[in-house]
């Protein structure tokens, strides 16, 4: 990859997972002030970032004596960037900083994670600094020579395979599992390294993203890897029966797109966002039905405003709390159910 994208892996990956639980309100908080016990493992077992791996790092950060550390990684990443907030009770998303971060380029927000990693593992000695200064300056998906690299460290003297592989278990592999690299083994002594680190100073790419949805006749909507963070939250919006794997898939169902209308959406609204991000021309029978769908929600709601008219009932999001705390916005809902891979 050269577009300056990130891939939807590693850190980014979690913390979009984690951002969906809270968006469902599952985050709950126990009385002791940590998330309940059954909530710690579903979100633990959806998580990707390889917890043996930040455990070598042997690094001590927020909640790390409370998660696991992939878990402890994921949280303190979206309180850092002021995406989650608690109430005591719950973690919840803040709105505001959400939209804003989902307008980011993907390679500010990649840009801001990592700055986040640089704050948690700080290096201290001059040679790791030199080290990681080196690895920062890998042409994003360019592949290089481990030890073309470390020929640009002076003191050939301390390049010691006890020093190598230190810097294997503190910087390398966690980069890798974090998203940021990608390494190849071509013997026993040397790695092939591939940068997707993001640059301070961005890489040009289309203001317009790729086309990144096939839009399935069986009403599935297949979400392809190089979908960026902002596309798969908002399909999010509109969609049921989520599986976020390498190649995500969501379904169109009558209740999801009535929850979406329910939210704030428009049946164009919908639609527009599929035509703008479909491959393919979406199938005219599964428009049909999201119209018919969107109809009759719309019968279903005006019924509804008839018959609680003048009762004093407030049928606002504001006045239901387990609707997650989201006001009426377009594209700031949750629906269906949750099945990361």
């Amino acid at each position: 990859m050269s577009n300056g994208v990130t891939p939807f892996r590693g850190l980014l990956r979690d913390l979009f997972i984690l951002l969906a639980y809270a968006y469902r309100g599952e985050l709950v908080v126990s009385s002791r002030g940590c998330l309940q016990q059954n909530k710690i493992k579903k979100v633990t077992d959806s998580l990707q970032v390889s917890s043996t791996i930040l455990r070598q790092t042997k690094l001590t950060y927020t909640f790390c004596d409370r998660y696991e550390p992939q878990l402890a990684l994921a949280l303190d990443a979206a309180i850092f960037l002021g995406l989650l907030t608690s109430d005591l009770k719950r973690y919840l998303i803040q709105v505001d900083c959400l939209m804003e971060w989902l307008s980011l380029p993907e390679q500010e927000q990649s840009l801001q994670l990592y700055t986040y990693w640089k704050q948690v593992h700080d290096p201290q000695d001059e040679k790791t600094q030199l080290f990681v200064k080196i690895i920062e300056e890998i042409p994003h998906g360019n592949e290089v020579s481990l030890h073309d690299l470390i020929n640009d460290l002076e003191d050939d003297a301390l390049l010691t395979d006890e020093w190598l592989q230190h810097m294997q278990n503190i910087w390398i592999a966690p980069l890798c599992a974090l998203g940021w690299l990608e390494q190849r083994e071509v013997s026993s002594d040397n790695l092939y390294l591939c940068s997707f680190l993001p640059k301070s100073n961005p890489i040009e790419v289309a203001s317009s993203p790729l086309p990144s949805l096939y839009v399935q006749p069986d009403y599935e909507i297949i979400v392809l890897p190089h979908a960026s963070f902002a596309t798969r939250w908002q399909a999010m919006q509109f969609t049921a029966n989520w599986i976020w794997d390498e190649v995500t898939t969501l379904q169109l169902t009558s209740q999801s797109v009535s929850a979406a209308l329910d939210n704030g959406q428009t049946y164009e609204s919908i639609r527009g966002f599929m035509n703008e991000h479909s491959i393919h021309e979406i199938p005219d029978h599964v428009l049909d039905m999201m119209e018919r769908w969107a109809n009759r929600e719309m019968m279903r709601s005006e019924q509804k405003s008839m018959s609680q008219a003048g009762t004093g009932v407030c049928t606002s999001v504001e006045c239901d709390p387990p609707r997650r705390i989201m006001l009426i916005r377009q594209n700031v809902a949750v629906l269906g159910d949750f099945d990361p891979v």
